[in-house]
């Protein structure tokens, strides 16, 4: 007897799919399957097709949201996520999302509002607050932002983040042991959190050789939403200007630096200064979302995410010009980046570089987590590497506390080549 063949349930579900009514609820899934098989276009068109059917359906909207978030659309997710909390108001994990999309946009004051919100309403109460923080303190609040991280420790007492952070903000407030005391407690829960062991050490009066990138990368990566508008106002940022008066002094307005290389270049505020004088002009930084901010301006040719001295190490071309402001503050020893300039420096070329001053030689940790360095040690080093002082000016960096920071721009060129050219040396053989 002949048994009829089983029947495949996936087959007999893809079936009821295309020959069934297409509904809301299929169109969603549809959506979240393209969007895990990677096709985040045709996922939105999946979602719109829903919304046709049900416009209000949270669901859809809320789904729409995040696939345009992934592709980088962050205006539109806005917009999308805004008619979601029209409809639920009181529903906190909207909120939530809607503030974390206004801070990605720099909309700091409606991102804390929300945030506010989020944290009041839950489900993420803990991570609202900390993301509450993370938004005032860019705002300059740093009394509230420590209120919010000292809620989310409430809801969130293992995590070394929340603990690192409040550590920064008490450090920022100037209330030094209490800072370290947070760290230390962010070092117990996470012994392999070097941004919080890096800040422990110059809380401490220890000075390790340089800023660990990760400390680095996170700390720009937050700070890119405002740091134009932070370093041209209340931080009165002088380093670009300077550059441009030396550019012109030396130049005359003649555009002859064929490559030029800004180290740690950021959103391009150096870039905007070097732009007029270079034909060619790379920048590296090792913050994506600075990268990002500094794409948007279209000053650069060419922008790598990478660490400076690795980037320098590595590349194969030569620049006559090579321009590090407001870099060496997260490096101790500079040694290693000097080698690395003078391999990448052409013969002709110039190096420019700015530093926070001390009188500690070689170099210190200050508390901020930036390093000053002894003129002295900058000068030495920079002969060791085949450069010479050609100009070295004091000057006023930024604003900080109601006090000015100061330091030096040095202007390093190649020494001379005082041996005689190899045809030359060999004809006084020759006559000996």
């Amino acid at each position: 007897m002949n048994r009829p063949p089983k029947k495949d349930p996936r087959a007999a579900e893809s079936r009821s799919l295309h020959q069934g009514r297409r509904t809301p609820v299929f169109y969603i899934r549809l959506g979240n399957a393209l969007n895990r098989g990677g096709f985040p276009r045709r996922a939105v068109a999946a979602y719109d097709q829903a919304l046709k059917q049900v416009p209000g359906s949270r669901t859809a909207l809320r789904n729409r949201a995040l696939t345009l978030l992934g592709m980088g659309r962050i205006d539109e997710a806005a917009r999308t996520l805004h008619r979601v909390a029209e409809l639920a108001s009181g529903d906190g994990q909207i909120h939530f999302e809607i503030g974390i999309l206004l801070y990605r946009q720099g909309r700091l004051k409606q991102a804390a509002v929300h945030l506010q919100q989020a944290a009041c309403l839950g489900p993420y109460h803990g991570r609202a607050w900390k993301r509450l923080g993370d938004v005032l303190k860019l705002m300059g609040e740093a009394g509230r932002a420590l209120q919010a991280y000292q809620h989310a420790t409430k809801y969130l007492p293992g995590q070394a983040a929340v603990y690192y952070s409040l550590g920064t903000t008490l450090n920022a407030l100037g209330r030094r042991k209490e800072a370290a005391g947070q760290l230390t407690r962010a070092l117990k829960l996470n012994p392999h959190h070097a941004s919080a062991r890096y800040l422990l050490c110059a809380l401490q009066g220890h000075t390790p050789p340089r800023a660990p990138n990760a400390y680095v990368r996170r700390l720009f990566d937050r700070y890119a939403v405002r740091f134009d508008r932070h370093m041209r106002g209340p931080l009165a940022y002088k380093v670009p200007a300077r550059l441009a008066k030396e550019l012109a002094r030396r130049r005359g307005g003649r555009r002859i630096y064929r490559n030029g290389l800004d180290l740690g270049c950021g959103t391009g505020l150096t870039g905007e200064v070097l732009r007029p004088w270079t034909r060619r002009l790379t920048g590296v930084d090792i913050s994506p979302a600075m990268l990002a901010e500094a794409r948007s301006k279209k000053i650069y040719d060419r922008l790598a995410c990478q660490d400076i001295v690795i980037f320098l190490d590595k590349a194969a071309e030569h620049f006559d010009l090579i321009v590090a402001a407001d870099v060496l503050i997260y490096i101790g020893d500079i040694q290693p980046l000097f080698a690395a300039a003078s391999r990448r420096l052409s013969p002709a070329g110039r190096l420019m570089v700015s530093t926070e001053a001390t009188r500690c030689h070689p170099f210190r940790l200050r508390c901020t987590g930036r390093f000053a360095h002894h003129p002295g040690y900058v000068s030495d080093l920079a002969a060791k590497a085949g450069f010479e002082i050609e100009k070295k000016r004091r000057l006023a960096i930024r604003q900080e506390h109601d006090r000015m920071v100061h330091g030096d721009l040095f202007i390093f060129a190649r020494k001379p080549n005082r041996l005689p050219c190899p045809g030359a040396f060999d004809r006084f053989l020759n006559n000996l």
